[in-house]
């Protein structure tokens, strides 16, 4: 009798086991399941990539680049004194490295229309303005030092 119930007892034991590995296992193959997926979606290419190719390079246009124009307000005046771009939208940028507190900086053409007026602060450094200004000869100049003067010259193309 005695190994009869041994045998009973080791049946119910191998019972209790086959259930416990086998979530187990179906739990590890969830896992490398999802791995997988998450693995196949990560490195499939997307919608939103396509492929280069000269027809879709000519489709697309290209963004414009706006060119910036950097001049420096030094104790002595502007630099550069002088400066030719041709004409088309651009950033002009005003440094102010003189160490007065204020300036008041007008772009002018030479023919003596303001194109615009800007106060230029020591706190603030640097002035940023957009200009498309057309073909001509302007001045950059400060009220309180006629003598500062850039020549900016915008030319047809």
């Amino acid at each position: 009798m005695s190994d009869r119930l041994n045998l009973i007892f080791r049946i119910r034991q191998l019972d209790l086991h086959v259930p416990k590995l086998t979530v187990l296992m179906f739990l590890t193959l969830m896992v490398f399941t999802i791995i997988a997926a998450g693995a196949r979606a990560w490195l499939a290419p997307t919608a939103t990539t396509s492929k280069w190719s000269p027809a879709t390079a000519q489709a697309t246009p290209t963004p414009k680049r706006l060119s910036v124009l950097h001049v420096i307000v030094r104790p002595w005046g502007f630099e550069p004194k002088e400066v030719t771009r041709p004409k088309g939208e651009f950033a002009l940028v005003v440094d102010n490295w003189s160490g007065l507190r204020q300036l008041d900086i007008h772009l002018i053409r030479e023919t003596g229309e303001r194109a615009q007026n800007r106060q230029i602060s020591k706190e603030g450094k640097f002035d940023l303005s957009y200009y498309d200004l057309t073909p001509g000869r302007y001045l950059l100049t400060d009220t309180n030092h006629p003598n500062w003067v850039c020549r900016i010259t915008i030319t047809a193309k």
